[in-house]
């Protein structure tokens, strides 16, 4: 009679066991599904920091050049008068 009381609490222990187990597989993949979303949106901030960081860099080279024409302009304006 001893036994089957001890081996009715070990089965008791084991489903309790069962449930904590899903319940911390379930937590674990909200977690895992929260890192992904995260990554993702890391990874499209970094995309659109890249894109906007290579259109200003044209922008750059852009009014570098209009600078250089100007600068062009003012020193014949400069000669002439």
């Amino acid at each position: 009679m001893m036994f089957s009381g001890a081996t009715l609490a070990y089965k008791a222990e084991a489903v309790e066991l069962q449930k904590r187990l899903r319940h911390l597989q379930s937590e674990f993949d909200v977690l895992t599904a929260h890192g992904s979303t995260l990554v993702q949106g890391r990874r499209a901030r970094v995309s659109a920091s890249s894109t906007l960081n290579g259109h200003l860099t044209t922008l750059d080279d852009s009014l570098s050049a209009r600078n250089l024409q100007m600068t062009a302009v003012l020193e014949r304006t400069a000669s002439t008068a």
